[in-house]
C-alpha cells in the first residue's frame, strides 16, 4: 500500500488548509514534540477509530449503513424564516420569526485506493449510489447529532478531481436535513 499524505489531497481538491492537530500531526509527518508546534498550545486529542489506510478518525459518518471514507469534513448552517414588515414613518422593520429553515449539510471527502494505479472505483460506485437515491438517507455523525440531524436529503453532488492522483477522488454532497413526519388526513364533517 501507498503512504497517502491526505491533508495533501484534501488541500489539492477542496483548497482546505488545517492548523495543525493530532489528524495534520501524522499526515505531515511531523513527530507530536517537534518544536514546530511548541507555541500553538495543541491537546492531544484521542481518535475514536482509524480508517483503511491508517490514518485517524475523529468524526466518522456513515450515510444508510455506509462509512464514508476518510473522514470526511462536514459543515453545517442554517437560517431563519422571518417575515420583515415596514412602517411609515419609521425606520427599520418589525421582524416576525416565522421558523428554523432545513439545516443545509456539505459533506466533503476523498475516496483513495489501496493500490495507487487504481482508482477506488467501490467506493466511488457506493457515493454515486447515495447521491442519487431518491428520498432521505439516515446519517450518523456526532457533529450532526449535536444539531438532531438523522436524515438528510442530497441535493447536489459533485466529483472534483484531485490533479495528478489516479488513486484519489473527491466528492462533496450537498445536502439538507430531513425529518420523518407523520401526517394525518382528517375527513371534513
Amino acid at each position: 500500500m501507498a503512504v497517502v499524505n491526505l491533508l495533501s489531497l484534501y488541500q489539492r481538491a477542496f483548497g482546505f488548509v488545517a492548523r495543525p492537530s493530532s489528524l495534520t500531526y501524522s499526515a505531515v509527518n511531523v513527530p507530536i514534540n517537534s518544536s514546530l508546534f511548541n507555541d500553538l498550545n495543541i491537546p492531544e486529542v484521542k481518535a475514536s477509530e482509524m480508517s483503511d489506510i491508517g490514518t485517524p478518525i475523529f468524526l466518522p459518518c456513515t450515510i444508510d449503513d455506509y462509512k464514508m471514507p476518510n473522514e470526511p469534513i462536514i459543515n453545517i448552517s442554517g437560517s431563519k424564516k422571518i417575515i420583515e414588515t415596514d412602517f411609515d414613518g419609521q425606520d427599520g422593520t418589525f421582524k416576525e420569526i416565522f421558523s428554523l429553515n432545513d439545516y443545509s449539510v456539505q459533506i466533503s471527502g476523498i475516496a483513495v485506493s489501496e493500490n495507487e494505479d487504481e482508482m477506488p472505483e467501490e467506493d466511488i460506485r457506493q457515493i454515486r449510489k447515495l447521491a442519487e437515491k431518491r428520498g432521505s438517507s439516515k446519517i450518523v455523525n456526532d457533529l450532526c447529532s449535536i444539531y438532531n440531524i438523522t436524515e438528510i436529503v442530497i441535493y447536489d453532488f459533485d466529483f472534483p478531481t484531485v490533479p495528478g492522483e489516479m488513486s484519489s477522488q473527491g466528492y462533496v454532497l450537498k445536502c439538507k436535513s430531513d425529518k420523518s413526519l407523520n401526517l394525518e388526513v382528517k375527513k371534513p364533517k
